[in-house]
């Protein structure tokens, strides 16, 4: 594992890149209030992916002040982050990995760059306006609106109709986080024949330790078959 630097308009971006020679390469993107992990990416280097992780602005070791950054900053942010990636894997196409407020983000940097595959795991989903605003200010505690929960449309959905590469959806079915409406969404906004599902049983939105193997079994073989 390498320790690596990104800067993104003017912030510092903390990342660690896992090196392989295989030529399917991913970003891995934590959900909110989370940090960067470190089982998903080694395994996925271990199994011949080259793999970079990093912490969003605002969040772990990055830089950058949380109650200012907006969903457009962090979108930025990943695509500066999927460049150092390519720089650093040439040969290899890039496939987005996210959780949570990660896997919207991925979603959202979809369509700005050449991306093969997405992984996503409990995808949130968003409302487009304010997206230039401050996330806390729009979305933090007491601001989120009951329509908010699960848009009929929006940006992250669009993108992933207009995507033409292979998908993953992971949901868990005790997930109190994001709606059973949520991963519908998703699910239909992809031909069928492109999507995969998989889902975790268990009272949590993100995996707990013990189903956290069973999750990259999951992910490692449906990567194998991109």
């Amino acid at each position: 594992m390498d320790p690596i630097t990104i800067t993104s308009g003017g912030v510092q971006l903390t990342a660690d890149f896992y090196p392989a020679s295989g030529d399917l390469a991913f970003v891995v993107t934590h959900g909110w209030g989370s940090e960067r992990p470190v089982d998903i990416p080694a395994a996925l280097a271990g199994a011949g992916f080259p793999t970079l992780a990093h912490d969003l602005r605002g969040h772990g070791e990055s830089g950058g002040v949380l109650e200012q950054a907006s969903r457009a900053d962090w979108v930025a942010d990943l695509v500066a982050v999927i460049d150092r990636l390519h720089a650093l894997a040439p040969s290899a196409r890039i496939g987005l990995l996210g959780a949570s407020f990660g896997a919207y983000l991925s979603l959202m940097a979809s369509d700005t760059r050449a991306v093969a595959a997405l992984s996503l795991r409990v995808p949130a989903n968003l409302p487009d306006d304010d997206f230039d605003s401050p996330y806390l200010d729009r979305f933090g505690p007491g601001n989120r609106r009951r329509e908010d929960i699960y848009p009929a449309d929006s940006r992250a959905l669009r993108a992933l109709r207009g995507f033409g590469g292979s998908v993953q959806l992971i949901d868990a079915d005790g997930d109190g986080v994001i709606p059973a409406q949520t991963i519908e969404d998703y699910a239909a906004a992809v031909e069928p024949s492109r999507l995969s599902r998989y889902t975790l049983h268990g009272p949590h939105h993100l995996a707990t330790p013990e189903l956290r193997g069973e999750y990259i079994a999951a992910l490692l073989a449906w990567a194998d078959s991109v």
